[in-house]
């Protein structure tokens, strides 16, 4: 039946890193890829029926994973996507984009939303203290200053879509 959802959930992490976060470590790794890392050893747990997703925009132009266990191999962070030009990720048209790739793609009884980037007390964007998730700085380098989305802007783009089991 091409009307019954084909997934039971689909979670996205919506990785907001073209920003300081993307900046090497000692490792060598910015805490974006350690992240990536810690979600493909964690691979495993994901029940066959789910799905692992990961909007990504670092310094590279952006794309959306999947996160992928292979029984017998390592598992895999697999590009699906790949878009050909850059995107503000602190900007909520780029979430509503990301969200309806994901909603047409992976169609799912349940759904689930994570925010993975810097964010900002509960007040809104223009105020001295803001109430912000998702820096952006538009440079493909580590700033910390850019763009960033407010939190009812968020709301109002993620009412247009599936009803979401979680945000974190």
């Amino acid at each position: 039946d091409e009307e019954s959802p084909r997934f039971d959930r689909t979670v996205l992490v919506y990785m907001a890193a073209e920003n300081n976060l993307a900046g090497k470590d000692e490792s060598g790794k910015g805490f974006h890829e350690q992240d990536i890392d810690e979600m493909l050893q964690a691979a495993g747990d994901i029940p066959t029926n789910s799905r692992l997703l990961v909007y990504l925009d670092d310094t590279e132009l952006p794309r959306i994973l999947s996160i992928e266990k292979h029984a017998g191999r390592r598992p895999i962070a697999n590009v699906l996507h790949s878009y050909t030009a850059e995107h503000n990720s602190g900007d909520t048209e780029t979430l509503r984009l990301a969200m309806e790739w994901v909603s047409e793609h992976y169609p799912s009884s349940s759904y689930g939303l994570i925010f993975w980037s810097h964010g900002d007390a509960w007040l809104p964007a223009k105020a001295p203290i803001q109430r912000s998730i998702c820096l952006d700085n538009g440079r493909n380098n580590y700033s910390f200053s850019g763009t960033k989305m407010d939190i009812d802007a968020v709301a109002e783009v993620l009412a247009g879509f599936p009803r979401l089991e979680f945000i974190m």
